[in-house]
């Protein structure tokens, strides 16, 4: 998901599970790597065409992180530049769905070894400049994502080193001045570009019910009904749904679910899954958390955690009144992230011994 893939169509409990996930499976990769694209003579890249792989790709974040494919989630990652100018990147995600985008160009330039050219791309939302080196077998770049209004990316630099494997079959070239004209929607976008871009997301997100059975894991390491109970939140029994969600970049994902408006108010998501790249879910989980956090109007308290090999905790609250927390931790390469809005829920040593219980219970 570079131009990276995550933002994960993130109020009935199936949307909450895309939700959440959308985010986390699109902040690690559509908003960079998913536009390379086009010129606008009628054969512009044709000194440029040909079938391409990443042999080198990483985006530098504005705190330093650098994030490669692998922390993004993904397999591979190629791209086709056809001589008309429109370019086609696919990539391949750790659970082996192929995520296709298409992009068009224009202002095209080239000088000996260097070259550049203006880029439109659905999932950007605004024209950027890709800055191009031919290499011998291929071309890197470079791209500075420099627009203030794009919250998730602006600040970002975007690097890629691409090795030449073949021609292009110009039976599957795409038209480039369709492309330029369904390429150019705005930051921020219109209600109507918004719906596009999440249908497009939430096509490629699958949320089943969990199956049953004791492999599944289900009342253990799971934050439930009978572990709010030990915290003095009785909810009704089966309150809760178990979910099992699959996206580009987020496989083998378990989640679960709860709202409850009785005795004890809340709102509750619990994600348990394995780690396929520190940095890229971890930026994920942040913008995800920061989001729902700025969506709600809270202002959020960022402490450190406490618990498994790495930690993160938010307090929330809004206008002084406690609002609930997040608490995401790293163990044993499995993911635990719990995130709660109730005022009746406080962190404290009784709930930081339970989530230790439950990511022992993921561990063994």
């Amino acid at each position: 998901m570079p131009s990276s893939l995550r933002r994960i169509a993130f109020a009935s409990l199936g949307r909450i599970a895309v939700q959440g996930l959308e985010r986390i499976a699109v902040v690690a990769v559509l908003p960079w790597l998913l536009c390379i694209s086009t010129s606008a003579r009628a054969e512009p890249l044709a000194d440029l065409s040909g079938r391409y792989v990443y042999e080198e790709y990483s985006v530098t974040l504005p705190d330093g992180t650098v994030l490669d494919l692998a922390a993004l989630g993904l397999r591979d990652a190629k791209l086709s530049i056809y001589p008309n100018g429109a370019i086609v990147t696919r990539m391949t995600s750790d659970s082996g769905e192929e995520i296709v985008s298409q992009c068009s160009s224009s202002d095209w330039r080239i000088s000996g070894a260097d070259a550049f050219w203006t880029e439109d791309c659905p999932e950007v939302g605004y024209p950027i400049r890709r800055e191009i080196d031919r290499i011998p077998d291929g071309l890197s770049y470079s791209i500075r994502f420099d627009d203030p209004r794009d919250r998730m990316r602006y600040g970002s630099v975007d690097h890629g080193v691409l090795r030449r494997v073949g021609d292009v079959d110009n039976r599957g070239a795409v038209d480039s001045g369709a492309l330029a004209a369904q390429a150019r929607p705005r930051i921020p976008l219109s209600d109507e570009e918004a719906r596009e871009v999440g249908e497009r997301i939430r096509g490629q997100i699958r949320v089943t019910p969990a199956g049953d059975g004791p492999d599944r894991g289900h009342a253990g390491p799971f934050f439930d009904e009978t572990a709010l109970a030990r915290l003095g939140c009785a909810v009704p029994p089966g309150s809760g749904r178990y979910k099992d969600v699959a996206a580009p970049g987020v496989s083998e994902v378990r989640v679960f679910m709860l709202r409850s408006r009785g005795d004890c108010t809340i709102d509750l998501f619990n994600l348990i899954q394995p780690t396929v790249g520190e940095f890229g879910q971890w930026a994920g989980l942040r913008a995800q958390a920061s989001g729902e956090a700025r969506a709600r109007g809270f202002e959020t308290e960022t402490r450190e955690g406490r618990l498994g090999n790495h930690s993160e905790l938010r307090i929330f609250s809004k206008n002084g009144a406690y609002k609930g927390f997040w608490y995401a931790i790293e163990s044993d390469g499995v993911l635990y992230v719990i995130r709660v809005l109730s005022a009746q829920i406080r962190v404290s040593p009784e709930l930081e011994d339970l989530l230790r219980e439950k990511v022992a219970l993921i561990s063994e």
